[in-house]
């Protein structure tokens, strides 16, 4: 099973889950501090749209509460799901680092 913890049984790549979740919320916190930044005009547009590409979505304006919501889920959303698929490929890359370390 996927989900059983004993080492025969663990797919060679299952912590990379933990890399992917870790790396969204990573990105759902740079979001959110340049969220604050661009309130109190500290951050440049050019910075936000770098590190933050989807804040785009929220020039839509929403006037409801439910495209307001869904407004926020594409925003924070979306930089969960890039910072997430970053940590995955920095989890894949690290994992293969220290294997050609073991190996040699």
């Amino acid at each position: 099973m996927l989900l059983d913890q004993s080492a025969d049984n663990v797919p060679r790549d299952a912590h990379l889950s933990r890399w992917f979740v870790a790396g969204g919320v990573f990105g759902v916190l740079i979001a959110l501090l340049l969220a604050v930044g661009l309130r109190y005009d500290a951050v440049s547009t050019g910075v936000v749209l770098t590190f933050w590409p989807a804040s785009m979505v929220q020039l839509i304006d929403p006037r409801t509460i439910g495209s307001k919501i869904a407004v926020g889920l594409i925003a924070y959303g979306s930089n969960f799901l890039i910072y997430g698929v970053i940590g995955v490929v920095v989890g894949f890359s690290v994992n293969r680092l220290l294997d050609l370390r073991r190996h040699r």
